[in-house]
């Protein structure tokens, strides 16, 4: 067996590099196995996660042509198989074999007809034992493994479980963020689509100097369309006769169009400069946290005066003396809150279809 680098400290500092290298974990997983191949001169060198819902083991890495092949086929091995890998996954121990020929169920790999030797290392979480896969090494010679590469690889396959593991649970968080902002987005969405200055006529504010003609509401609204679907501040041409092109910007609030910014009437040969936008922009970003706060203040008011008056019927409802003034005092007190001219309230059963007859002050009661 070739002599591995002299210090081994160096390769497993170099190893820990690779796997926390900013890159996808497939590439880094690439590099892994190239680099336990070289290091070992073994002739075959995989990585296999485990996929629990099916209960495979399934190839991630592999090194060289080989291991690329098995990557794309898919190659996967059940857990309850007779393979060193499967055995090493069940028994999260390592299984080594020093002479394939002297093992009597040993049935070789179509794509790795050289093997001779093989080690397979379980890669789990230390503290947890949680199964994350397999290291497995493939040799074209036998006896190449002593017990302080054992312990090595041992090593290593922590190292890749942590990996594999950081990447998985990054993946997750990531993948719950986009639900919260999409939850958020729409939340905010639904708030505007039904918001109070839109519907008090509150939503648009024109200005044009004295003496300027009146915006075309054609252009207005072409440009409103526009801005809707932009990004940022963009000066935009409009596809309407003798209209020079107009600055537009959306106003976005968490990430969400509430309206848009229009500035026209400039010179056609005018020319924007990066401050230009970054002031409409900044502008913009000011409007939309403005406005819900605003709209967050309204939204306060109205609970306030609305539990102001439910605490207000509530209490004259409690001071009636008997039942018919109770709802006397109900059905009363909800037409002058919501503004109704009449009202009527009675108290029968879901199911009980018998009319009865009421005191004309409690079925008629004017408000």
């Amino acid at each position: 067996m070739p002599v591995p680098p002299a210090d081994p400290l160096q390769f497993i500092t170099d190893f820990s590099m690779c796997l926390n290298a900013t890159v996808p974990i497939e590439k880094r997983l690439d590099k892994a196995v190239q680099q336990i191949q070289q290091h070992w001169a073994c002739y075959q060198v995989l990585v296999y996660l485990y996929n629990e819902p099916a209960r495979q083991l399934v190839v991630t890495a592999g090194s060289g042509q080989t291991g690329a092949e098995m990557k794309t086929l898919g190659y996967i091995v059940p857990l309850d198989a007779s393979a060193p890998v499967a055995r090493a996954a069940r028994r999260q121990e390592i299984i080594q074999i020093d002479d394939v020929r002297q093992e009597p169920d040993w049935q070789a790999v179509t794509l790795l007809p050289d093997t001779l030797a093989v080690m397979a290392v379980p890669i789990i979480l230390p503290e947890t034992g949680q199964l994350i896969g397999v290291l497995e090494l493939h040799a074209n010679r036998t006896a190449v493994w002593n017990q302080d590469d054992r312990l090595t690889l041992r090593a290593l396959a922590a190292q890749l479980a942590f990996a594999v593991q950081n990447t998985n649970l990054l993946a997750l968080t990531e993948e719950k963020l986009e639900q919260v902002q999409a939850g958020q987005e729409q939340y905010t969405r639904q708030i505007w689509q039904k918001e109070r200055l839109t519907r008090r006529g509150k939503g648009a504010a024109h200005y044009s100097p004295v003496g300027a003609a009146l915006l075309d509401d054609r252009l207005v609204q072409q440009a409103r369309r526009q801005a809707l679907r932009l990004a940022g501040p963009t000066v935009t041409p409009l596809d309407l006769p003798e209209a020079p092109p107009a600055l537009l910007a959306p106003v976005k609030l968490r990430g969400v169009t509430i309206g848009n910014v229009q500035l026209h009437g400039f010179a056609p040969a005018r020319t924007w400069t990066d401050d230009d936008l970054a002031v409409v922009e900044a502008v913009a970003d000011a409007v939309a946290q403005t406005v819900e706060t605003l709209r967050l203040f309204d939204e306060t008011q109205e609970q306030a005066t609305r539990e102001y008056l439910i605490a207000e019927i509530s209490g004259k409802m409690r001071r009636a003396p008997d039942l018919e003034t109770l709802l006397q005092t109900t059905v009363r007190e909800l037409g002058r809150a919501l503004g109704a001219n009449s009202g009527l309230i009675r108290l029968q059963a879901a199911q009980d279809d018998t009319p009865t007859s009421s005191p004309p002050s409690l079925n008629k009661e004017r408000v």
